[in-house]
């Protein structure tokens, strides 16, 4: 008998047969005649029922569930046991089968099929069933099906609703029909589920579902509540932008006036921070690496949504970007030698970001910016900006007329516009990648040591010094960690600090730390501005340094 054999790979084999007669023949009316009352489908539906009426009347006596097969009369199939160890799982299978024609859901309802399969998604301590009934049933057709994704996705248990929440994600990448309709409004519903995982996985599937147009705009048709969710939430929001609809919308609030102040004055260098930290993670070999989500581990780095890159997408957008006068800005910042380097990276992506789109370009070409970039790529002394002025000129590569103009600059992109970068054409003339010649000065670090005292004029910075001492030692390298983390949120101002960077390269040049620690320390200090007196702010000079001993270890 199927349903008592065990389920094995082997045995799959007879699944598969079932499920392709079944689908043959509901897709003919002779078919839907043969399977309406066929015994086999009655006893799929007695099946479903007898589980069903085991547990209602466990429930009504208030005596538990009985787990095994032997404990109840009339040959029970779908007991926890049997269901992990028998093929009788597999009459989901076929059900799902049956689903995916508007002919098998008629057969379905015909037998009460759906009666029985509702409640049994939703019982208490049965995941297995609802987990089961959800991944077997097909959602491309509406009706009964996708009203059961949606118990599914409430139901009181926490691990069905992320496992069901996941499963939204399957049905987006295997395009399930109409899923930007539908499916973006059951994972709107999710945003409010009480449990932090599940709403961050909704909001994560939700990002990826807005990659499609239509997604999007069914996401601002229904204008979710995304602030609330913090970060990721306020990322996804700024996808509105991109689309006339989502313009006007968060017109109509305070969002864009907000969103621009805050990119003026420091978001544009958060940005490129969040950015190159994710390409850092993402070259650093992976027995070093951070430890991933394991459904979101992979090589690359997605970049996250950039308010003017958004903006620039729509001819309204464009006219705010122009009345603002921000892109001259950004011009002047990317090519001011005297400005922060940090500053002029997070200018040069936004000119990138701008420039990405068809709207946007018209801003790179009326201020003649491409040929710019690609001068300070080629000989900006400065590896990081060269850095900083490939993605950008890798962004602009998407559009037709930004290849004509690289090409007279000595670039050279794919015909595939999609391909998103430009090198130059012949690497032998180019200076992209040949650093100039220079003269070494010797180490700050290692030529001072005894002025550190005299620095630490406050308790916080040392604390700063005493976690970035401790993250030399596996033990404690993990609580130092968070904890400059949090001191960098509260003090961004000491990170920023020549002083404080001084101190930092010391303990680096006395203490043995490994190659992803060292990058943490970079990444901590990653605003501080490099000079050619790096202590021009602290109360000890650079000639002061090199004069004196570096024999004595203060730490």
């Amino acid at each position: 008998m199927f349903s008592t054999m065990a389920w094995t790979p082997e045995n799959l084999k007879f699944v598969r047969v079932a499920c392709v007669t079944l689908e043959v023949l509901i897709s003919y009316d002779i078919g839907f005649e043969y399977l309406k009352d066929n015994k086999t489908i009655v006893q799929i539906s007695e099946m479903l029922k007898l589980e069903l009426e085991i547990h209602q009347n466990a429930a009504k006596a208030g005596t538990p569930v009985p787990q095994g097969s032997h404990d109840t009369k009339g040959g029970r199939l779908l007991s926890p046991e049997k269901v992990l160890k028998t093929m009788a799982r597999e009459y989901f299978t076929m059900l799902g089968t049956l689903s995916s024609n508007l002919l098998g859901l008629e057969i379905m309802s015909r037998n009460h099929i759906f009666d029985y399969i509702k409640p049994l998604a939703e019982l208490p301590g049965r995941d297995d069933l609802s987990h089961l009934i959800m991944t077997s049933l097909d959602y491309n057709v509406p009706g009964a099906s996708r009203h059961i994704l949606q118990k599914i996705l409430t139901s009181n248990s926490r691990v069905v609703r992320y496992l069901a929440t996941k499963y939204m994600r399957y049905l987006l990448r295997s395009g399930a029909h109409d899923f930007s309709n539908w499916g973006v409004e059951l994972l709107v519903a999710q945003l409010n589920d009480p449990d932090t995982k599940v709403s961050q996985l909704a909001l994560n599937v939700l990002d990826e579902a807005c990659d499609d147009p239509n997604g999007l705009d069914s996401l601002i048709h229904l204008q979710p509540p995304l602030l609330k969710l913090g970060k990721n939430g306020k990322s996804l929001m700024l996808r509105f932008l991109s689309r006339k609809s989502g313009l006007d919308y968060l017109l109509g609030t305070s969002f864009v006036e907000q969103e621009e102040k805050l990119w003026l004055s420091g978001e544009n260098a958060n940005y490129v921070i969040q950015v190159e930290g994710a390409i850092s993670e993402a070259l650093t070999p992976l027995i070093w690496r951070q430890r991933e989500a394991p459904d979101q581990g992979n090589n690359g780095v997605y970049l996250p949504p950039h308010f003017y890159g958004e903006l620039a997408k729509t001819e309204e957008g464009c006219d705010i970007l122009k009345r603002s006068n921000s892109f001259p800005t950004f011009v002047k910042i990317a090519t001011d030698q005297r400005a922060n380097p940090l500053e002029r990276r997070a200018a040069i992506f936004a000119i990138g970001q701008i420039g990405s789109s068809q709207a946007g370009f018209r801003f790179l070409e009326d201020h003649n910016v491409v040929p710019l970039i690609v001068e300070m790529a080629e000989k900006a002394t400065c590896l990081s900006l060269r850095g900083t002025c490939f993605y950008a000129l890798g962004m602009i590569s998407c559009i037709e007329r930004a290849n004509e103009i690289l090409s007279k600059c000595g670039w050279e992109s794919p015909s595939d516009l999609t391909s998103r970068i430009s090198v130059p054409k012949d690497l032998q003339k180019s200076t992209f990648l040949k650093i100039t010649p220079y003269d070494f000065k010797g180490s700050w670090a290692g030529n001072a040591v005894d002025p550190l005292q005299s620095l630490l004029d406050n308790a916080i910075k040392q604390e700063i010094v005493t976690f970035v001492g401790n993250l030399a030692s596996h033990i404690t390298a993990e609580t130092a960690s968070k904890n400059l983390k949090r001191l960098k949120l509260k003090h961004p101002d000491l990170f920023a600090s020549g002083d404080m960077l001084f101190m930092a390269f010391s303990l680096l040049d006395h203490y043995k730390y490994r190659l992803i620690t060292r990058r943490f320390i970079y990444d901590c200090f990653d605003t501080a501005i490099f000079s050619s007196d790096p202590f021009e702010n602290t109360n000890v000079t650079y000639d002061e340094c090199l004069s004196m001993s570096s024999s004595n270890d203060a730490f």
